[in-house]
Parts: structure tokens; sequence; C-alpha cells
């Protein structure tokens, strides 16, 4: 057994078999790599580990706690025509407008605004700077 101690997410997600997330001393979640990314358990092992979204849930769906979150990873997103949305499995966000585009090798990383949250999207082409419709895939959100 090694313990190995580290801020590098993405080395952690890489070499280990058991991933530790602490905060402020305690720990707040512990499991695979695959488990910790694709379920935290907080709203702050969610932004610790990973690059991801947050937007207030009140912005996107029906909700009594004006301060639940939702959060998503970017490749969550897509970029969609309206009317290719299928609605029972994703959230469609209308006027998502391109702040600008990265090119990374293999894909681009957009930088979006989407009513006053800022997002991130992948997508394999460069997108120019104009407004966009996204579809949110709604098994991929993560409420907090």
């Amino acid at each position: 057994t090694t313990v190995y101690v580290t801020h590098d997410q993405e080395e952690a997600l890489s070499i280990a078999d058991t991933i530790i997330v602490m905060d402020r001393g305690t720990v707040v979640q512990s499991g695979t790599p695959q488990e910790v990314y694709t379920e935290p358990k907080t709203h702050f092992v969610a932004t610790f580990i990973g690059e991801g979204n947050t937007i207030a849930a009140a912005s996107l769906i029906d909700t009594a706690s004006p301060n639940k979150l939702l959060f998503f990873r970017p490749d969550a997103l897509t970029i969609k025509s309206a009317a290719s949305i299928d609605e029972a499995t994703h959230y469609t966000l209308s006027n998502a407008r391109v702040v600008r585009s990265e090119f990374q090798g293999e894909r681009y990383r957009i930088h979006l605004k989407w009513q006053t949250s800022d997002l991130i999207c992948y997508h394999h082409l460069p997108t120019p700077d104009k407004e966009l419709t996204l579809a949110l895939a709604k098994d991929a959100v993560r409420y907090f």
C-alpha cells in the first residue's frame, strides 16, 4: 500500500486505485477515480476533481429551494439545433453566447455565457463568436 498526496487531479485520476478527497482536514469522499469523478457527493468534490459547470438550479428547473445548484461536466453539453433536442433526456440551453474557443489538439474548449453563468463545453470544430443552442444530458447533472 502506498499513500500519495497530490493536488494534481489528473495525476490522481490516472494512477490511483482509491481517491480520498479532504476539505479542511475532513474526508468528504473516497472511492475509485471513476466514482469520485462521475458521482461526486458534494459540490466541493465536483469542482475539485476535474473541470465542470455550475448553474443555479432555478435557472433551468422548477425548484422549491432557491439555493440549489446544478453541476455538470463540459462533455455533458452538446451543440444542437433546438428542434433536434430530445426533451425527455436533455435540457435545452438557448442563446448561449460563445466568448472564446481554445484549440486543444483533439478538440476545442468552448467558453460560453448562458444567462448569468459562465460555461465550458467541448467540440470537435472551432465555433465562431455567435449564439448557440446547447443540449444538456439530464443523466449527467448532479444536484447540490
